[in-house]
């Protein structure tokens, strides 16, 4: 097994994105054209409307069809040289102003030129909460005051007040969309359109199955992309993902469970490689019911736990490290002892729920189909020596993430990736956020106190304390139940296509995926 040690050298989180694609000759008979790379993916892509996405796979899908204004470089740093919309950014912090000069010469597939009046017009758009569509990221350009264009390729940005993450995790989701055409025809009209400036435009889009693209022939950065077709492929079972990849209809698989992902090591075809993932893994707790609002009940299921052995059980001591913290292990945000914090002791999560009036518990857990079922499954044994007893309700990924936002699940698994601060990872358990349902409608005034203060703080020694200090809420009230991260995610591809090492990093967009248009056949 080629499992890569590849590690950035400036630690920060991510996003993470991984790839599939398609044939050993580049088309898959009967399904797609020549010179087509496939991309397996394990779950669909929900939507693809930049503003209002909500969902890494949906994210796929939008980073082939729109450039960002800004990218995340190898070192987790922002990024404009020369393969974004921004080609300088400048920050007065006596002005509180951030001025931005665009890149000329960048057009939408329909043909019209980007202007600064489209970047106006996308922020714009995510900063208005009353009319559609309202994006789930709006409070993340809350710290803004004003966005104004002072030329045709020139913009500015105004903000409220020091707000450190701006760049990392609010420029950073700006994809420009076309201001012209959707006033003009509205953004009913534009779903199924999406004009973006991307190196790859929009052909078809069959739910829970695939995303079809054809190659941007004007596209402005000259030469790409190199590859004609694009295609996701949705699979519902990873043993059909990995039968594809072998068999060269695939090229790459967006991720795989480690147990299949070994069984490839002897395929002379497929190269077994993985890509550094820093990203948090929980059982997270509604907190505006019960028996989840109590926090020795929520402490209780923590007791119960032995991660170490359901990493060994479902998952791997290679890929995974047990933690309790929200922030990952090698980020300088990340809080340090509280690693043996909630080892397993049976005896002390029943004197918990005993303390909060309970003899058991029963509960059900909501987790979309995939490999996060077998942990659960541990899990769901381990705790019953604690009376706690969970139902695990398995669903399609479209449907988990609507039951979860709309507040129906008592619990839930799942996993969150950021970008390269450690707001992202800490965000959604402000209660204003709009992720704060997903992050389990967590809400206290003292956190939130010393994360704003955080996010105002120059002095990045002294940011990183307060980063620490806001965790430490977290933890000891054990909001979520923080298990584990995953350090390497498998994603083994095709040897019928090369990816450009550089690509190989989560802290550039959080690795190959948003770089399709630059792989080469091999």
């Amino acid at each position: 097994m080629k499992i890569s040690n590849r590690k950035p050298t400036v630690v920060l989180i991510a996003a993470i994105l991984v790839i599939g694609i398609a044939g050993l000759s580049g088309c898959i008979e009967g399904e797609d054209d020549e010179d087509t790379v496939v991309v397996g993916m394990t779950e669909e892509v929900t939507d693809l409307n930049p503003i209002i996405q909500a969902d890494t796979y949906s994210v796929y899908a939008i980073q082939q069809m729109y450039d960002p204004l800004v990218r995340d470089a190898p070192d987790g740093e922002i990024n404009t040289e020369g393969n974004t919309v921004a080609d300088d950014i400048q920050f007065d912090e006596d002005e509180l102003t951030y001025t931005i000069e665009l890149q000329e010469g960048i057009y939408f597939h329909h043909g019209e030129e980007l202007t600064a009046e489209d970047v106006v017009f996308t922020f714009e758009a995510f900063m208005d909460t009353e009319e559609y569509p309202v994006s789930p990221r709006a409070e993340n350009f809350d710290p803004i005051a004003d966005v104004e264009q002072t030329g045709e390729y020139e913009l500015e940005i105004i903000l409220e007040e020091l707000y450190m993450p701006l760049e990392s995790d609010t420029l950073i989701l700006v994809f420009p969309v076309p201001k012209d055409y959707i006033e003009e025809n509205g953004w009913d009209e534009y779903e199924g359109n999406w004009y973006g400036t991307g190196p790859y435009e929009f052909v078809e889009h069959t739910p829970a199955e695939h995303v079809k693209f054809e190659a941007n022939d004007d596209y402005w950065r000259e030469g790409l992309p190199n590859i004609e077709n694009l295609r996701l492929r949705v699979f519902g079972e990873e043993t059909t993902l990995q039968m594809s990849l072998q068999q060269g209809e695939i090229h790459f698989a967006e991720r795989m469970d480690p147990d299949l992902f070994r069984d490839l090591d002897d395929v002379d075809e497929v190269e077994t490689t993985s890509n550094p993932e820093v990203s948090t893994n929980a059982i997270w707790m509604n907190h505006k019911e019960e028996p989840w609002d109590d926090v020795n009940v929520r402490k209780a299921l923590a007791y119960a736990i032995d991660m170490d052995d359901v990493i060994a059980g479902a998952g791997d001591p290679d890929l995974h490290t047990s933690t309790r913290a929200v922030v990952p292990t090698d980020h300088p945000a990340h809080p340090d002892g509280f690693e043996d914090l909630y080892e397993q002791d049976i005896e002390r999560a029943k004197e918990l729920l005993d303390e909060a009036g309970y003899d058991e518990i029963e509960s059900t857990v909501y987790v979309n189909v995939g490999p996060r079922v077998d942990e659960l499954e541990i899990i769901q044994d381990q705790v019953t020596e604690a009376n706690i007893h969970l139902e695990l309700n398995e669903l399609e990924w479209g449907t988990y993430l609507e039951d979860v936002r709309a507040g129906e699940a008592p619990l839930w698994s799942s996993g969150w990736t950021g970008r390269a601060s450690a707001n992202s990872q800490l965000e959604l358990y402000n209660s204003w956020h709009g992720f704060n349902d997903y992050g389990g409608f967590y809400n206290n005034t003292e956190f939130e106190e010393v994360l704003a203060e955080a996010n105002r703080e120059p002095d990045f020694d002294d940011r990183m304390e307060l980063y620490h200090e806001a965790q430490e809420i977290l933890i000891k009230e054990d909001c979520a139940f923080f298990n584990r991260f995953m350090e390497d995610l498998p994603q083994p591809h095709h040897e019928s296509i090369d990816i450009p090492e550089q690509h190989w990093n989560p802290y550039m967009d959080a690795g190959p995926i948003a770089y399709i248009a630059e792989w080469e056949w091999a």
